[in-house]
């Protein structure tokens, strides 16, 4: 069941970002230090977020400008995300066309794991496409020279002032733009089962504010219901992003948990800073205390079937998005007094190490927190032997998909429930709809604007080579080899710190 279509199509800023004329000739190779040397493995990159680029534009072009017509050939993964979304692209690739004379837009639709393997041997045997979702793979083909001067592109357009603060860390490697941005981003959250909750003695959402209010919770709901997981890890490495958002509640202001300093001699808090270690540890715990024998290998997409048939009472990585539930239960609802509640990760209370044995974070406060997905879907433009023209449409485009409302609101309401990369974005989606989104959804919006950067993209801000390697193995593969029995929750740190440091010694 999907909600009623959006009925404001006006464009805020034209579906061209630039000038064709200005912007060509930056856009003609790769600029600043970052060709050359040794690319990184495709890890999240992204500098601190400060907006960087001073161009003046207001992101509008007149739609075109050449008489050579063009094939745009775009690569992104979300079209295939289920139906909706693809029906969506279609819809808003003939929108592009017909404001752009002469450019055909030649939509390939992959799955995020097939475009992560098949775009890197695209652009190593110089076949890539014009214009691709990249993700955090971008790095390296921008070290590499293949893609075209994504610092020009912000200088002349402008379009990055108005990107969130997340989109401008991930679109930034060590001060230079790498990509053109994202159009969205997801966040991490507390997904429960009311009821249970309620009968466990939590009269409101308040009760689970803090670590201890949770735990105490889970406590309950385990002894009244033994045939039931009152909490369900998603301790699959590929999936335990919900670790990346529950580790920064131990932090308070934005504080990376993990990596900080010069990225060049970076500072590794982890087998060295209590809050970081005794995060670790309580993803291990948790899902030894309460999650089933499948959690180390568990995806997130069961959770929404194990939830709604009374399975598992919650679980940590809730995004914000009715569609999954609904596919399980057409008439599902949302809220406190709902089938399903999401809300922000319990903080870090001064209670909670001492009282549930996590000596590290004994005593020690935090503040709610999350992650936000943004490294995943930036946009590149390629540059191996395409035209000017053709590299001015693939610009374009770009632009288009990160920026338009007429684009982005529909995809973003109603096909993939998101927070818009393009603040003008969400602010209009929020002026139309934000009262009438299902409680869920309305989290995507409050969250990151009450607790700022305390949602934020794990290693974005880290500039290191090896990003994606020391996300997904050394931290993430580490902690589900923990949850599956292969070492123990206190050698656990002391091993992602030997793996994350010999992965910086290789590649950084």
């Amino acid at each position: 069941m999907r909600e009623e279509e959006p009925t404001r199509r006006t464009v805020l800023k034209q579906t061209g970002a630039f000038a064709a004329a200005g912007a060509l000739g930056g856009l003609a190779g790769c600029s600043g230090d970052g060709g050359g040397g040794t690319p990184t493995d495709g890890g999240d990159g992204g500098g601190d977020g400060d907006g960087g680029g001073d161009g003046d534009g207001d992101g509008g072009s007149d739609g075109g400008g050449s008489s050579e017509s063009v094939t745009v050939n775009f690569w992104t993964f979300l079209p295939a995300e289920n139906n909706a979304t693809g029906e969506r692209y279609k819809d808003t690739m003939s929108t592009f066309e017909s404001q752009h004379e002469n450019v055909t837009v030649e939509l390939n639709a992959l799955n995020s794991g097939d475009l992560s393997q098949q775009l890197p041997s695209a652009v190593q045997a110089g076949n890539a496409p014009d214009l691709a979702e990249s993700g955090s793979e971008g790095i390296t083909f921008w070290q590499n020279d293949h893609v075209a001067d994504h610092n020009a592109y912000m200088q002349e357009t402008g379009v990055n002032e108005d990107f969130t603060a997340a989109n401008k860390a991930s679109a930034k490697f060590r001060g230079d733009w790498w990509s053109g941005g994202g159009n969205r981003h997801l966040i991490s959250l507390l997904s429960v089962r009311p009821n249970f909750f309620k009968n466990a003695g939590v009269d409101d959402p308040d009760g689970l504010s803090t670590w201890t209010g949770f735990r105490r919770a889970l406590d309950t709901i385990a002894e009244n219901n033994p045939n039931m997981w009152a909490y369900e890890e998603t301790g699959v490495g590929g999936d335990l992003e919900s670790y990346w958002g529950y580790a920064r509640t131990a932090y308070t202001g934005g504080a990376d948990p993990w990596i900080r300093g010069d990225p060049t001699d970076p500072n590794v808090l982890i087998g060295q800073k209590d809050r970081t270690d005794g995060m670790i540890k309580n993803s291990i715990d948790l899902a030894a205390t309460y999650s089933s024998d499948e959690s180390a290998s568990r995806g997130d997409e069961e959770l929404p079937s194990l939830m709604l048939t009374d399975q598992a009472a919650s679980f940590l990585y809730g995004l914000g998005s009715p569609i999954r539930y609904r596919s399980v239960k057409e008439d599902v609802t949302f809220g406190w007094d709902g089938d399903i509640w999401q809300g922000p990760h319990p903080k870090l209370d001064a209670n909670y190490g001492e009282e549930f044995g996590i000596s590290e974070l004994a005593g020690k406060e935090g503040e709610h927190g999350g992650h936000l997905w943004s490294l995943e879907f930036q946009h590149q433009v390629f540059n191996q032997d395409q035209s000017d023209a053709l590299k001015s449409a693939a610009t374009d485009l770009m632009t288009f998909v990160t920026t338009s409302e007429e684009h982005n609101i529909p995809l973003l309401v109603n096909d993939y429930p998101a927070l818009g990369g393009y603040q003008p974005v969400t602010s209009a989606i929020l002026d139309e709809f934000g009262d009438d989104l299902p409680q869920i959804q309305q989290q995507i919006y409050q969250l990151p604007q009450e607790y700022g950067a305390q949602y934020n993209t794990t290693g974005a801000g880290w500039d290191v080579g090896g990003t994606a390697q020391i996300r997904w193995t050394d931290i993430n593969e580490t902690i589900s080899e923990a949850i599956a029995g292969q070492h123990s929750m206190e050698e656990t740190p002391g091993l992602i710190r030997e793996r994350v440091m010999s992965t910086l010694s290789e590649q950084n």
